[in-house]
């Protein structure tokens, strides 16, 4: 249906868009790896797509919520981390 290829548009280019700034952010920093959380990434369409980015290692949500419980605990790591150093 006209609906369904709108959704498949629209999906597909969240994942192009989404794909595209994990390689840029890869490029400037030099990490090789990425964790995707939040609550985008509840959707499975989008999820799938993403971990299989050539050159990346991606990681996601298994044992955390993946909503603002995810987010939180990254945050938290980066901090710690950043205080650590």
């Amino acid at each position: 249906t006209a609906t369904s290829r709108l959704a498949a548009r629209f999906l597909n280019t969240l994942v192009l868009l989404a794909r595209e700034q994990l390689l840029y952010a890869s490029r400037e920093t030099g990490l090789r790896r990425a964790v995707l959380s939040g609550g985008s990434f509840q959707n499975q369409y989008l999820m799938r797509r993403l971990m299989e980015i050539p050159g990346l290692e991606v990681y996601h949500h298994r044992r955390v919520a993946c909503n603002d419980e995810g987010l939180a605990l990254g945050q938290m790591l980066i901090a710690g981390q950043q205080i650590a150093d």
